[in-house]
Order: structure tokens, then C-alpha cells, then sequence
């Protein structure tokens, strides 16, 4: 077993776990505590009768939802979509590229560089949603309810936040160290 596989293993495990804790944070309607209700980055649920937000019956997108809301959800997937595809380069990345190869170095770069991009990105959106949230505090509306908490969604998606910045530094310096080795 070639010494850089165990760190390259428990980086990928590392990734699969912030990917774990992303997704299920992106998918869940526990982001906020409305009036009478839950809300997530993509429906609203009333007691127990969910409604997603982009249904054409149920939104108005201009008066229903705020800008804010819709920068957040954009800004959201695509760090969770960069997430998703950094663990799909992950078998490419230790197993199929022989280190030092082009293919490594490459795989390497965008795996990292993606990772950075996803905590960049997402650092700003949550940063968004928490002040928005926090500051409009019983005056923003989502879907007509005023806002009044933020859940435990939001807060997982936060510990993701943190996991993706590790990810991201492991993944540099995993590849920094492996480059320098291979010479």
C-alpha cells in the first residue's frame, strides 16, 4: 500500500462526510420558523402539508419570496452542486491517476480549487441568510409569514460550511505534499 493512500483515503472520507452534512442541510425545510410554519431553501411546510416554493399555483416569485431569499437559493446550489461533483472526481483522483501524472495534477487543482469556490461561495450565502434573517427578525416575510428563527438546518449547513473549508485545505495541501514527492 503506497504511503500517500491512507491520507488520501481519510481526505476523501472527510469529503464524503462534509458532502453528507451539505446535502442534507440543502434538501431539509428546517432553515427557518415562520409564523405557522417551517421554511427551507425550497418549500414551506404547515403543520404537515409541505409546498415547494417554485410550484406555478403557489408563488408569486416577486411578491412571495425576497430577493435575498432567491440570491441564497442560487448561490446555495451551486455550492452544493461543486460539492457533488468534487466527491465524483474523488475515485479518479486516488485511484484511476498515477501521482505525479498529468491527470493527478489536474484532478488535484480542480478538487481543491472547486472545494475553495464552494466554502467561498457558501460562506457568502449563509453569511446573507443569517443577517437577513437575523436583522429583519419579524419583518422579512417568506411566503407571507414573518420570519422568526432560524433552525437547525441552518446551523448544519453551517458545521458543512466549516467541513468544506477542512475539505478544501486537505485536499491542498494532500495534493501540495504529493507533488513534492513526486519529484
Amino acid at each position: 500500500m503506497a504511503s500517500g493512500f491512507v491520507p488520501t483515503f481519510l481526505s476523501g472520507i472527510w469529503l464524503f462526510l462534509t458532502t453528507a452534512c451539505v446535502t442534507i442541510a440543502f434538501g431539509f425545510d428546517q432553515w427557518v420558523l415562520l409564523n405557522q410554519s417551517n421554511a427551507g431553501l425550497w418549500r414551506v411546510c404547515v403543520r404537515d402539508v409541505c409546498k415547494w416554493y417554485w410550484e406555478q399555483s403557489r408563488l408569486t416569485i416577486d411578491t412571495d419570496l425576497p430577493h435575498w431569499f432567491i440570491a441564497c437559493q442560487v448561490m446555495f446550489a451551486l455550492a452544493v452542486g461543486s460539492i457533488l461533483l468534487c466527491l465524483c472526481f474523488l475515485p479518479f483522483y486516488m485511484c484511476i491517476c498515477s501521482r505525479g501524472g498529468s491527470c493527478f495534477t489536474c484532478l488535484g487543482r480542480t478538487v481543491y480549487s472547486m472545494l475553495s469556490s464552494a466554502a467561498l461561495i457558501m460562506g457568502i450565502a449563509l453569511l446573507v441568510f443569517g443577517l437577513e434573517v437575523h436583522y429583519s427578525e419579524g419583518q422579512e416575510r417568506i411566503w407571507g409569514q414573518k420570519v422568526k428563527a432560524l433552525t437547525w438546518a441552518f446551523f448544519l449547513m453551517v458545521a458543512g460550511w466549516c467541513m468544506t473549508v477542512i475539505s478544501a485545505v486537505l485536499f491542498f495541501v494532500l495534493h501540495k505534499r504529493s507533488q513534492s514527492h513526486a519529484i
